[in-house]
């Protein structure tokens, strides 16, 4: 017996027991999708064998319902078309939370694998080892899945009903950003039990504002909101954006999940853009006689990442237009605020940012 063999895969399942629970909890989803899948084959078939029982149920109906008219004088049952109404917005409701339940299940192994390689990229098998709170956490997700999500699923396979889908859809959710969170939870550990990196340092002085450091009152937006002069300028998370400028945003975050670093929910959704027109000099026609510029209108995007690398651990938002071309920073309350400071106080040549785009 090879006992050195033995030995080295004992640690290597140690060493990836975070890896291997998110991918049996990622498994575990598949599973659920192929299930859901499975179940709504059956449903079709059933619906399409009942078809021609169905018409013959329709057209029962609308002759007893003609003969209920004849017997009250050709007077509509509102009674039967109250309750004929009330099972169609039965209908409907059932469908949209079938559809809930269906992209629920859908997104949860790939934003829960993203989250891990995103992490996992940054820390390596540091990440992977991780620590027992993350390892309970992790596993108390596996068995919501399986004593929930899967069971239920089974028995609607079996019986051919898919009962209390509301259940379905908490527990899906639930055990998604559980996960997320265990694992976003895991990282905020490892990142405070080791040096900051040298790339997270703050660019200025101002970076950290106190009260003499402050930027000019006419380069804030207050907006009401009482400045926290503590603390960095950024939360950390954002200036690792800033540094990384191909970093992706995790989908929880894009999702209205908090920053997994100061726990900042953002006003953020998929796809989600602020619009600033701004006027430009397109050419100019100098002749002897006149001097004159072609002006056009421009649409520039900021796009959610540019809202989110300019958030703040403590509340509030601070320009990175300002914090990269500007010798005081600007700190705003809110993400509206940030978009009319950009809009208002920057020109287009400050606009060269990977997360801002121009339109005609």
């Amino acid at each position: 017996m090879n006992y050195s063999n033995m030995i080295e895969e004992k640690n290597l399942k140690k060493t990836f027991i975070i890896a291997t629970l998110a991918s049996t909890i990622i498994g575990t989803f598949t599973t659920s999708v192929n299930l859901y899948d499975r179940i709504g084959q059956q449903r079709r078939q059933k619906k399409l064998d009942e078809g021609q029982n169905k018409k013959i149920k329709e057209l029962e109906a609308e002759i007893k319902a003609a003969e209920e008219r004849g017997k009250n004088g050709g007077r509509r049952d509102d009674d039967r078309d109250d309750r004929r109404d009330d099972r169609r917005d039965d209908r409907r409701d059932y469908g949209r939370r079938d559809d809930d339940l269906q992209m629920s299940l859908h997104r949860g192994g790939p934003a829960i694998q993203q989250e891990y390689d995103r992490y996992f990229a940054r820390l390596g098998q540091r990440f992977a080892l991780g620590d027992t709170i993350t390892q309970n956490q992790l596993q108390g997700q596996i068995i919501m899945l399986q004593g929930t999500v899967i069971k239920m699923l089974q028995e609607a396979l079996e019986t051919g009903r898919l009962d209390n889908i509301g259940k379905l859809y908490n527990a899906s959710e639930l055990a998604r950003v559980g996960s997320i969170s265990a694992l976003q939870q895991q990282y905020q550990r490892l990142q405070q039990s080791k040096p900051i990196r040298p790339g997270l340092t703050l660019r200025h002085s101002s970076s950290v504002p106190t009260m003499r450091q402050l930027p000019a009152p006419e380069s804030v937006t207050t907006e009401n909101f009482e400045l926290d002069t503590t603390g960095p300028l950024f939360c950390r998370y954002s200036r690792e954006l800033i540094r990384l400028p191909r970093m992706p945003l995790p989908d929880s975050l894009v999702h209205g999940g908090p920053c997994f670093e100061c726990g900042a929910v953002l006003p953020l959704g998929p796809g989600r853009v602020w619009k600033v027109a701004k006027e430009v000099v397109r050419d100019r026609i100098s002749t002897p006689a006149y001097d004159e510029e072609v002006r056009e209108e421009r649409t520039y995007l900021l796009n959610n990442r540019f809202v989110v690398k300019c958030h703040r651990q403590n509340g509030g938002f601070a320009c990175v237009l300002c914090y990269r071309f500007r010798d005081k920073d600007t700190l705003l309350e809110s993400a509206k605020g940030l978009v009319r400071h950009v809009w208002q106080k920057h020109g287009v040549e400050d606009y060269d940012d990977v997360d801002i785009t121009v339109v005609a």
